[in-house]
């Protein structure tokens, strides 16, 4: 399983917080320029060349407004994002086109972006329950 990272809050339980916007677990829906993922009309979603949610090889290569600030100075310059928001990590393996789960797969889509897709064409409500049943598998990794 590839190794991905993306900024998110954390919930009362220490995991990454669900929802659908840019600092939570999960997709921001509609075609508008910052939303991560566009249904057709039958309410369906499909693997292809950017859509989905993002993510990054490492902590350091996400947007510096995602970074929290108090990052500063650990190989970050200008980490501008809250403090309320977390580095988070999931696999092990080489940022590379691949399986996450049995359901979703990581589109790299430059050396420092990639796109969680679904691994078929599904209903969008499946592709956001596959993405929040990840949950469990994200640690914290800031170091």
């Amino acid at each position: 399983m590839p190794t991905v990272y993306r900024a998110m809050k954390m919930n009362s339980e220490g995991k990454p917080l669900i929802g659908s916007n840019a600092r939570c677990l999960g997709v921001r829906v509609g075609a508008a320029e910052d939303d991560d993922i566009n249904p057709k009309d039958d309410g369906t979603v499909e693997p292809n060349e950017t859509e989905g949610m993002s993510v990054a090889p490492g902590w350091r290569l996400l947007m510096h407004w995602r970074i929290p600030r108090r990052l500063n100075g650990h190989g970050v310059a200008e980490a501008t994002g809250p403090d309320s928001n977390y580095c988070w990590k999931m696999g092990t393996g080489e940022f590379v086109d691949g399986a996450l789960t049995s359901q979703l797969r990581l589109k790299v889509t430059s050396v420092s972006h990639g796109a969680v897709q679904p691994v078929k064409r599904v209903q969008l409500s499946e592709y956001v329950t596959a993405l929040e049943a990840t949950q469990p598998q994200w640690i914290i990794d800031e170091s």
